[in-house]
Order: C-alpha cells, then structure tokens, then sequence
C-alpha cells in the first residue's frame, strides 16, 4: 500500500496546507471571498488545482461536491494528503463556518494540529 502512495506522490510533499476552491466563476469567487479572512490569518497556499494540492501535506477543500468532487477529495488521500472539507448547506453558510474557524484560531476542523 505505501508503494502506492509514493508512486502518487505521497510523501514528497512541497507545501504544508493547499486550500482548494472550485475552478470557474460565480460560487468559486463567492466562497474565495467569504475566506479572504481565514487566508490572512492562516496563510495556506491557495488555488483551484486538485493536481497542485496533491503537493500539500494538509488540503482543505471548499464548498461542496458540485464544485470538487468526492472522487478528487478521494484521489487527494490516496495521494497520501490529509483531506478536511469545509462546506456548509450555502455558500454563505461556508463562509461562516471558515470566519468561525479564524474566531476559535482553529485552521482544521479534523486535524488537531496548527503550525
């Protein structure tokens, strides 16, 4: 099993947290700001790339399945990342849920670990 994580990149980790948002416009630029808070106090690389996050240790993934899919999430822990998704039933809901995080200094909901 560990052969096949390293053969996906697990283990050469380049970045330590990838926070992933859905590509495209409309929600995607909604929930990109409705986390600009969690951004600046945290710090994590950020994009819209499900390849590029395979490289972070930590992956948090905004917004629900409509915008990455289950089957990414799924391909992101296979690759050895530790997978935490931060989605509420609106986008709004996930921008409280992200604001409530940086109120409590909570960068996971999951993993207890901060750096």
């Amino acid at each position: 099993e560990r052969i096949g994580q390293i053969q996906q990149g697990a283990g050469l980790k380049t970045m330590r947290h990838y926070m992933l948002f859905p590509p495209g416009d409309g929600a995607a630029g909604e929930l990109f700001a409705d986390a600009l808070g969690y951004m600046a106090r945290f710090r994590p690389t950020v994009g819209f790339s499900v390849e590029e996050a395979r490289g972070a240790e930590y992956v948090t993934i905004v917004g629900g399945e409509a915008g990455i899919s289950a089957v990414s999430a799924t391909l992101l822990a296979d690759a050895g990342c530790k997978v935490e998704r931060i989605a509420g039933r609106t986008d709004g809901e996930t921008g409280r849920l992200l604001a409530e995080m940086v109120r409590v200094g909570r960068r996971f909901r999951d993993h207890d670990v901060d750096f």
